[in-house]
């Protein structure tokens, strides 16, 4: 046993002895080797792109398609112009053998004049139609701008809630413990009921600050969802000045109202229990906690709302303005066929003098940029289209009273169907 013991020992010195140096040469291969997929793999596209990739890749392909299809279904060229482009062609190709050699100084440059007007009429309607598209995605960009800021103004006014919620429930608490602290401390006997009226006073210090920046919150939080909401007909979105006063008076009564609903409770309630005057400073702070609790539940449930609207809102506008984009790019190209239009036209005029049978080939050339250009045309109005039907979703009618959150939630259960859709997603598919 102690031989093979050696003689493996032996073995295994004489085997480190030979890999050592063999290492030594073939290390820096066999680590690229080794290495070599993992230094690569960042620099691989991976063979499954994310979802995120996949989903500007089809709006991509939606946007080419839309383009694709502008041809199709908006007429690329009116009956007039195209049976005025061929004949420009026809016309120009014929009067070098039909007519004479005056006539045909007259004719081509006429016919490609008449073949670039039509080049700049397409232009000029392919330009309109991308200048609305700027105009409406801008407009909805800035309605969405507007959103986003009332939702900030909501955001901040209910930033005192949580204080108040907190302050409340700690008053809550501490009326809970201060008779016992009187009874323990028996020097605060004198100060028995001044110390069992801080904790009611002081939640409902907190709830009435509630209630206030609630009313402020859900104001700023409707504002927020009406900005570039319509209604039929228009002219009822227009208010009187009488109106107005009376909407701003309506305002003011409301929050003195809450007001008056916060600060009435409590003490009421504490004088209808039985029960000695520290048990009524308990059922009147806790009270007031509830209330300061509930305040902050519905301005979070309006700045959630807001919040889902004026994302909405954002959405439509950048779709919008993606569309006018498109139609700017498409109808960046108007310009040069136009002026390629007129430099046809010219070089008609020039060559008809020298050489009138090879002039005739311009009035073609323009033929065939014009019609470039009506093609492109069409592409803007589409894109055009695209954007007001875009924007026209951002002024939707007035929505269902009964539907308090965008998407068909209904409140306030509507709230709880991500989660059952996350626990209908874990149950396998026969079991659904």
């Amino acid at each position: 046993m102690n031989t093979w013991r050696s003689f493996g020992s032996n073995v295994a010195i004489l085997d480190m002895h030979l890999i050592v140096p063999a290492l030594r040469t073939a290390g820096p291969f066999i680590a690229l080797r080794t290495l070599g997929p993992f230094l690569a793999a960042p620099l691989a596209r991976p063979t499954q792109e994310q979802p995120v990739v996949q989903a500007l890749q089809k709006l991509r392909e939606d946007l080419e398609q839309l383009d694709v299809q502008a041809g199709r279904r908006l007429p690329r060229l009116g009956p007039a112009e195209g049976l005025a482009l061929v004949s420009s062609v026809a016309i120009a190709a014929a009067s070098p053998v039909a007519f004479t050699e005056k006539v045909v100084e007259v004719v081509i440059p006429a016919c490609a004049l008449l073949v670039a007007a039509i080049g700049v009429a397409a232009e000029y309607a392919g330009r309109v139609a991308t200048a609305s598209g700027k105009e409406v995605s801008s407009l909805s960009l800035k309605a969405a701008a507007e959103a986003e800021s009332l939702l900030a103004a909501a955001e901040r006014s209910k930033t005192p809630l949580h204080f108040n919620v907190g302050l409340s429930a700690s008053a809550a608490v501490l009326a809970l413990v201060m008779p016992g602290l009187i009874r323990g401390f028996p020097d605060l006997a004198p100060f028995k009921y001044e110390l069992l009226l801080i904790c009611p006073l002081t939640a409902m210090y907190a709830s009435i600050t509630a209630a206030l920046s609630e009313c402020e919150t859900v104001a700023w939080s409707d504002a927020a969802c009406t900005i570039g909401k319509t209604t039929a007909p228009v002219g009822r979105e227009w208010s009187s000045q009488r109106e107005m006063v009376a909407t701003k008076k309506q305002r003011e009564r409301a929050r003195w109202e809450s007001f008056a609903w916060v600060a009435i409770p409590p003490p009421v309630c504490a004088l209808l229990v039985k029960g000695g005057f520290g048990f009524k400073a308990i059922i009147a702070t806790a009270i007031a906690a509830v209330q300061a609790a509930y305040y902050l539940v519905t301005a979070e449930a309006a700045i959630a709302r807001a919040t889902a609207v004026v994302a909405m809102k954002e959405r439509t506008a950048a779709v919008a303005d993606t569309y006018a984009n498109q139609a700017a790019r498409v109808g960046a190209v108007l310009p040069f066929t136009s002026a390629l239009g007129g430099l046809c036209a010219a070089f008609a005029a020039i060559i008809v003098e020298l050489q009138p049978a090879a002039s005739a080939v311009f009035p073609a050339i323009g033929a065939l940029v014009a019609a470039a250009a009506s093609v492109s045309k069409a592409c803007c109005q589409a894109d055009a289209q695209a954007a007001l039907s875009a924007v026209e979703q951002l002024g939707v009618k007035e929505e269902d009273p009964e539907d308090k959150f965008p998407g068909g939630n209904k409140e306030p259960f509507g709230i709880f169907e991500p989660v059952v859709t996350f626990f209908k997603d874990l149950l396998p598919s026969s079991a659904r």
